[in-house]
Order: structure tokens, then sequence, then C-alpha cells
């Protein structure tokens, strides 16, 4: 609670800005409720402490420029793994190839539904930098992905207003068991997919 009751008091204090830099943490990986800070956004913007199109700028700006310092700091991470320390660690260039591989059929995706599953926004875009995947080939997965969940959020608390409170433990619980869900699914598929490869001759 006293996160919240602090990222509160920033958005009122700060306005657009506090939004967009609570955001950019966030993104990057700070422990900052992001949804609850959009919805809450939007709501200030339902009782015209704020301007709706503001919000909304500031929240894609936020969500845009946190997603490009992850995928930064992957890449600078990336260029480690081909230290002697990375090789003892195990991360061979094999492995890390069969992660681009995987990256390049599928990842650029969670890059856009990374953002709707908590824990996941904060990881999908460092994988794609530290797989050195180019950034041209992955920025529109990453903006699209930040317009679709930033704006999603906003608009629910405009249209929610002063009852946003009453729905936030609603949200998070969703987005939870989604995480939930996304994490076994994945576990599942991990565990089946090296079963095989150990039966096969």
């Amino acid at each position: 609670m006293a996160i919240k009751a602090i990222l509160i008091a920033w958005v009122l204090r700060h306005g657009y800005l506090g939004l967009y830099s609570a955001l950019v943490l966030g993104i990057v990986g700070i422990p900052v409720p992001d949804e609850m800070l959009l919805t809450y956004a939007g709501s200030l913007a339902a009782r015209g402490t704020l301007v709706l199109p503001g919000v909304m700028a500031a929240a894609l700006a936020g969500s845009a420029t946190g997603i490009t310092l992850s995928y930064g700091l992957g890449r600078f991470a990336g260029a480690r793994l081909d230290s002697p320390l990375g090789r003892r660690l195990g991360l061979t260039p094999e492995r890390r190839a069969r992660v681009q591989r995987w990256f390049d059929r599928w990842g650029r995706f969670t890059l856009i539904i990374g953002y709707f599953v908590p824990g996941l926004r904060h990881v999908a875009a460092l994988l794609a930098g530290a797989s050195k995947l180019p950034y041209r080939r992955v920025a529109p997965f990453m903006y699209v992905g930040a317009l679709l969940w930033s704006q999603t959020f906003v608009l629910a608390g405009y249209v929610l207003g002063d009852h946003w409170e009453r729905v936030e433990g609603t949200i998070h619980a969703h987005l939870i068991a989604l995480t939930v869900t996304v994490a076994a699914i994945l576990a599942i598929v991990i565990a089946v997919r090296t079963w095989r490869r150990r039966r096969s001759p």
C-alpha cells in the first residue's frame, strides 16, 4: 500500500511527467504497479484533473521509453555473454543460437502479449536484446505492445472514473492468474520437448 500511496502522490504532484517517469522505471524492472498507475491516471482524466490526450501520450511515451531501455540493457548484457565468464556459466554460442532461433519464430510476439503478463514484460525486451535481434525487427512489436497495453488501462480508468479502486484488486488478481497460467503452459511445453528430445535416437 505504501508504494501505491507514493505513486498516487507522485502523479498528482508531477502530472504527465510523473506518470511518464514512473512507467519508465516500471517497464525497466523497478517494482511499480504499472496497471494501477495507468488506471489511476485515466481516472484523473475522467475527473478533469488531467486531460485524456495528455495522459495517453505520457503513458505511451513512458512505456515505449522503458521497453527501449530494456532492449538496450539486453544488448549490453548480451555482449558480456561472449566473454569467458559467459562460457563458464554454460552460456555457449550453441545455446544462445537456440534462444535466438526461438525468439526469431515466437519471441517477437511475446513483446506484445508480454505487456499484459506481469514479470514477462520486464524480461521480454531484455531477452530480445541479449539475443542480438536487430532493433528494426523488434521495434514494431515493442511499440505496438506499448500502445495496446498503456491505452487499455488508461481508457479503463477513464471509463471507471471514481470507481477505479473498486475493480483494481480484481484486475490485479486476473493478471496474477494469467501469469501463473502462462508460466504453467511454458513449463509443460518445455518439459514435453525435453522428454521427446531424450527419447529420440
